[in-house]
């Protein structure tokens, strides 16, 4: 899929970039719990708490914009503890967006 847009893409500095498997991977026989939900981002670097269930810190998580953001979505990154992920984004995009978090 990725292979096709690329080509597609008339700006050879753009390119779009599968993301990377877990290191080490997850195989679905070692998942101990998975939960997942639906929120907005805050943006402007806010983070977004989000519970999640799980009782130890999860090894992945994902994120997912699931609406354009027009392109002020900016950096996402994820931090983690026991109860709570911690979603946040630089642009000032206030998307909706999935996760999901793999125990």
């Amino acid at each position: 899929m990725f292979r096709s847009l690329n080509q597609r893409l008339q700006n050879e500095t753009t390119r779009l970039v599968e993301p990377e498997p877990p290191n080490p991977p997850i195989y679905i026989t070692e998942i101990k719990g998975m939960d997942s939900g639906s929120s907005n981002f805050l943006g402007g670097s806010t983070p977004l708490e989000i519970s999640h269930n799980l009782g130890s810190v999860p090894r992945y998580v994902n994120i997912i914009p699931i609406e354009s953001t027009a392109g002020y979505l900016g950096e996402i990154w994820v931090t983690k503890d026991s109860n709570k992920l911690y979603v946040s984004n630089t642009g000032s995009s206030k998307a909706e967006f999935n996760w999901i978090a793999i125990k």
